[in-house]
């Protein structure tokens, strides 16, 4: 614009714009090579004489890998090179030429110490999550790393647990024994100052409960510059040599998904997740089986009055999941779990009139369906006897010649811990 008043407005991105870089020192170094080199080692440069060249370690920590675009190279033979086209940046020390060089041809470099085409910037964010302490432990999973920091505060990053509420680092981050005035968690050192893992005084209740944190300092990941645009590039190379590879191994390029991505942040927290449930879970072993016992044709009657049945001496094979009292006829679960019980009963009494029962803890379950006069009369049912609750047989007539009744009972557990280490 012109006038009085004259101004001008320059893009800042514009690609020839070269703003003077006042107060900012660029970094200069230069290399002297011999015929047929391929490759600029930052860290055996040959400078010509009349320079010098910054120490190796300064000029590592240019990070030229992430910051090429910060980098004006130039051969005394060849003019202003081209990332690209006449070189690349290989690692934050290398440097490969796209040609072989001559003998004696001198490269000078130019680092220029801020951004070219925007401003520095980083990619910065505060560590946060959230999650479920599992019931009965006390270790909890961030799903990354958090700086442990002060020792001092109570409160280096903030956590909140279920209807507990806010929660207080331990005193100088102390390992709980016992005492709940010390606070409520440990960070665990991980061993080098950071910590992945709480570590809480009080397990978690039954169902689990509720965890949210957040750290109250901020982590800056990297420079942004030309990092996302270089590793773009090198995720286009990889497309492309999983499509080639894709051919030449025979899978169907149309599904290529077991390639694509690595695992995110949720991936590697529920996999932490499940390492800290698999510890606490270390050193035991479970062993599952399914009991059983059967009665099968005992002895005659002691009596068969009306009432409760009683018998003589009672076989049981296989396991003892139930015990019979003579006294009073009963059938008890002696486990500490529910059994399930099939019997039928038939005492092949010729009584006029006899009806059969099945009692539960005293309370008739089942009946036979009619007067079985002259005839062999059966009852049978399936049911579950929880612990210590018992069966009986029952009749309402004095039952005749039923010393060859037929009886059969099984009994079965559920599946049941045999073995724990």
């Amino acid at each position: 614009m012109k006038g009085q008043s004259t101004k001008s407005i320059r893009k800042k991105t514009f690609s020839n714009q070269r703003t003077p870089l006042i107060g900012i020192k660029n970094t200069r170094f230069y290399h002297k090579a011999v015929a047929n080199e391929t490759v600029l080692n930052l860290a055996s440069l040959v400078a010509p004489a009349g320079f010098t060249n910054p120490s190796p370690s300064e000029l590592a920590s240019l990070n030229l890998g992430f910051l090429s675009d910060n980098l004006v190279l130039v051969s005394a033979v060849r003019g202003q090179l081209i990332e690209g086209l006449s070189y690349q940046v290989t690692t934050s020390t290398s440097i490969k030429l796209l040609f072989p060089t001559y003998e004696g041809e001198i490269f000078a470099a130019t680092f220029q110490n801020a951004s070219i085409d925007g401003t520095l910037i980083a990619d910065v964010r505060s560590p946060n999550g959230s999650g479920t302490l599992l019931e009965s432990t006390t270790d909890f999973n961030l799903g990354e790393a958090v700086k442990i920091l002060d020792l001092t505060s109570q409160y280096p990053m903030q956590i909140v647990r279920g209807t507990f509420g806010p929660m207080a680092r331990n005193t100088s981050n102390a390992v709980y024994a016992g005492d709940p005035t010390i606070g409520n968690y440990q960070m665990v050192d991980r061993g080098d100052g950071w910590c992945q893992v709480i570590r809480f005084n009080v397990a978690g209740d039954i169902g689990g409960e509720p965890i949210l944190w957040a750290s109250h300092g901020s982590l800056g990941e990297r420079p942004q510059l030309s990092m996302m645009q270089y590793l773009e590039s090198m995720a286009g190379v990889l497309d492309r040599i999983k499509d080639d590879a894709l051919i030449d191994f025979g899978y169907d390029v149309t599904q290529p998904t077991r390639y694509d991505g690595a695992p995110t942040s949720s991936d590697l927290k529920a996999f932490g997740d499940l390492v800290l449930l698999l510890n606490q879970k270390l050193g035991q072993q479970f062993i599952f089986k399914q009991h059983c016992q059967q009665i099968f044709d005992p002895a005659a009657m002691t009596s068969a009055v009306a009432g409760t049945l009683r018998f003589g001496t009672v076989t049981f094979t296989g396991d003892s999941l139930l015990t019979y009292t003579d006294g009073d006829g009963k059938f008890t679960n002696n486990t500490t779990r529910d059994i399930v019980i099939d019997v039928s009963f038939n005492p092949r009494s010729v009584t006029t009139g006899s009806l059969y029962s099945i009692a539960k803890g005293g309370i008739t379950i089942k009946s036979s369906n009619k007067d079985e006069a002259a005839q062999w009369g059966e009852v049978s049912g399936h049911f579950k006897l929880a612990p210590t609750e018992y069966m009986t047989l029952l009749t309402n007539n004095t039952l005749t010649n039923a010393v060859n009744q037929y009886m059969n009972i099984t009994a079965r557990s559920n599946k049941e811990t045999i073995l724990g280490l």
